[in-house]
């Protein structure tokens, strides 16, 4: 069995899509990435988040995958369901907006929401959070093996996921992102897999 962490900003990219200022890209936020709609405003959020995933070999069998991402501060005053997406358009995170998923490109449904187009209509995991999340804390989404495994080995491109909430009111989390600065802090993807070979070793990007 081997395991691989990746979390470098170099092996990361991450951007917040919102919805009342769609055509502005947030990649360098500065208050990093965020979920969910702000109970101080009318400001939904989406985020995006593409792992490098090509320190895992193409024939390997996928045993289990958690995304992490570091919960900063609390916009919510409701328990939410957060839901992992695989996207489906080639997004670029310094160019991504709420109608745009490049420049010039449009979302079939503005905010990653076309569930034919622009990213997939089932979720692949998913993430309880309370009305009152302990903060500067990883909060971990158990990802499908299959799913990530066919990012892995081309049957669907590595286009990364969007989290969102189910409800979108009053239900915001912000999240560490790869701008921040701080590497232990980034969004990660934590993969344990085996090889045919039956070699086993660990490697961490982090």
């Amino acid at each position: 069995m081997a395991e691989i962490t990746i979390q470098t900003t170099a092996d990361v990219d991450d951007v917040t899509i919102i919805h009342d200022q769609p055509t502005t890209n947030y990649n360098t936020l500065g208050e990093g990435i965020r979920i969910g709609e702000r109970n101080d405003a009318s400001t939904n959020n989406r985020a995006l988040i593409k792992f490098d995933l090509s320190g895992i070999p193409s024939n390997a069998t996928i045993e289990s995958a958690v995304l992490s991402i570091r919960a900063t501060t609390d916009k919510s005053s409701n328990a939410r369901t957060f839901s992992v997406y695989r996207v489906l358009r080639v997004w670029v995170d310094s160019q991504a907006t709420w109608n745009v998923y490049s420049t010039g490109n449009n979302w079939g449904t503005a905010g990653c929401a076309n569930t034919t187009t622009d990213r997939e209509a089932s979720n692949i995991g998913t993430r309880n959070f309370t009305a009152t999340e302990t903060l500067n804390q990883f909060k971990d989404f158990t990802l499908t093996a299959a799913k990530i495994e066919e990012m892995i080995n081309g049957t669907l491109t590595n286009n990364g996921f969007l989290i969102q909430s189910a409800t979108e009111s009053d239900d915001c989390y912000y999240f560490n992102s790869t701008e921040d600065g701080t590497e232990e802090n980034n969004p990660k993807l934590v993969i344990t897999y085996t090889v045919p070979s039956g070699g086993a070793f660990l490697f961490s990007m982090i």
